[in-house]
């Protein structure tokens, strides 16, 4: 199933059409099989910042602006709200910030 990666560079937008091998859900399943050489992926980076600080990884196309993408946190309302939660709320607003 063909699917399109765009990247932005200098405020110019490009797509690529490419036709994966396989297509995944979970960026640690990506990671393993890229770690396998099964091909490449677009990941941000701090889901495998491990494996490219260690050199298992390399970044290709860093030239290029890094993908954009929006975290949501979902829990019940509110008023039913632990302290834990929403400590951990503000911690990943902070995060991505």
């Amino acid at each position: 199933m063909p699917t399109q990666w765009v990247f932005h560079k200098d405020g110019v937008r490009s797509s690529v059409t490419v036709d994966p091998r396989a297509l995944y859900n979970n960026a640690a399943l990506e990671v393993a099989m890229v770690k396998q050489g099964i091909g490449i992926t677009r990941l941000p980076l701090f889901t495998c910042e491990k494996e490219v600080q260690s050199g298992e990884l390399q970044v290709i196309l860093d030239d290029y602006d890094q993908i954009k993408f929006d975290v949501f946190a979902v829990y019940p309302h509110r008023q039913y709200l632990t302290s834990k939660v929403r400590v951990f709320v503000d911690f990943v607003v902070n995060a991505f910030a």
